[in-house]
């Protein structure tokens, strides 16, 4: 007797979240056989593995996590006579479900398991693992947080021992805050450098948490992270007693891979950008903030619309008690004059 899964196209499908799967189970049967059932499991797993330490102080730590078991029965108990049995069968995956990952310390996987139960023998079973993923909608409104453009001021003053030393003023204004592969991202940065040291250059960095695992614990949770730098640009510095406005554009590439991590307890995904302010002989002025990628775009009817909600909340021009809010809107309507 043999049992086995078909399904379509395998194993190049990849099935969406929320939508079906669809498939068969073929049992062939050689002779009589007596059965308490045919059944097919749809299960999703997660785990994170990883040592720390040397030698006899090496620790293990691990995590595993069961978050999907869907069952459907194809067959009753009875008795299969001989020949090819066909038993169809669908699953729909729910939503709010991660897409299939493997990584270095562990990993997210979908498997159909098919069991021919016999008793008081071995059970006949075949496995398929099969890939899920799911689309980053940048238009959902679990993203609202980003719909706006993110806007920044810092002064800080150089320590000179030589000469007084005026202050250093960095405003950024990010046009918006969510991107596709491919898109290019915008901004403008004003350096207002009245100090007397120069500023050497100007960095502009989208950094990308790829992957951070999580180890569950009653005590404390630990993380394993992994970093990449998706994109990048750079623009030359300042001089003392100069101020310059850039307007800063490069492509976030085609190949950047975005992952849907919704629903995961063992690993998440965030992306930064960052804006540096590089000197010499002092401590770079830095700001960083949280982007998003995703896989469809923002519509431009639906931006606008929710620039417009912003104003009318107050969220861009105006917050009480906030001065550098009021001063960041002076920020990006100066920009738009430049």
């Amino acid at each position: 007797m043999s049992c086995t899964i078909q399904l379509p196209n395998y194993p190049n499908e990849r099935y969406i979240v929320g939508g079906m799967i669809t498939g068969k189970v073929i049992c062939t049967v050689s002779k009589k056989i007596n059965i308490r059932g045919v059944v097919v499991k749809l299960k999703g797993k997660e785990h994170n593995r990883w040592y720390d330490g040397i030698a006899t102080k090496r620790r293990i730590y691990a995590s595993k996590i069961k978050f999907l078991h869907l069952e459907l029965p194809l067959q009753v108990k009875g008795t299969l006579s001989p020949g090819t049995f066909e038993y169809p069968f669908t699953f729909r995956l729910p939503h709010n479900i991660p897409d299939s990952f493997k990584g270095p310390y562990g990993g997210i996987r979908y498997t159909i398991t098919a069991k021919v139960d016999i008793p008081f023998a071995p059970d006949y079973t075949n496995k398929k693992v099969v890939r899920v993923f799911d689309f980053v909608n940048l238009n959902s409104a679990k993203y609202q947080a980003h719909w706006g453009p993110a806007t920044h001021s810092e002064t800080k003053t150089p320590y000179s021992w030589c000469c007084n030393s005026g202050p250093v003023t960095v405003d950024v204004c990010l046009e918006k805050q969510m991107f596709v592969p491919g898109e290019e991202v915008k901004m403008k940065v004003r350096i207002n450098n009245q100090s007397s040291m120069n500023v050497d250059m100007v960095i502009v960095r989208i950094t990308r948490v790829t992957v951070k695992s999580i180890i569950l614990s009653s005590s404390v949770n630990r993380y394993r992270d992994r970093f990449e730098v998706v994109a990048s640009g750079a623009v030359a510095g300042v001089k003392a007693r100069e101020e310059k406005i850039y307007n800063v554009h490069f492509p976030i590439p085609k190949t950047v891979k975005v992952l849907n991590f919704h629903g995961s307890k063992l690993f998440e995904q965030e992306t930064v950008l960052n804006v540096k302010a590089h000197f010499i002989w002092y401590t770079d002025m830095e700001y960083t903030t949280k982007v998003v990628l995703g896989h469809v775009p923002i519509t431009s009817g639906s931006y606008l619309q929710n620039l417009a909600s912003f104003v009318a909340a107050g969220r861009i021009n105006h917050i009480p008690g906030t001065k550098l809010t009021i001063l960041r809107c002076d920020i990006c309507a100066a920009f738009k004059q430049v």
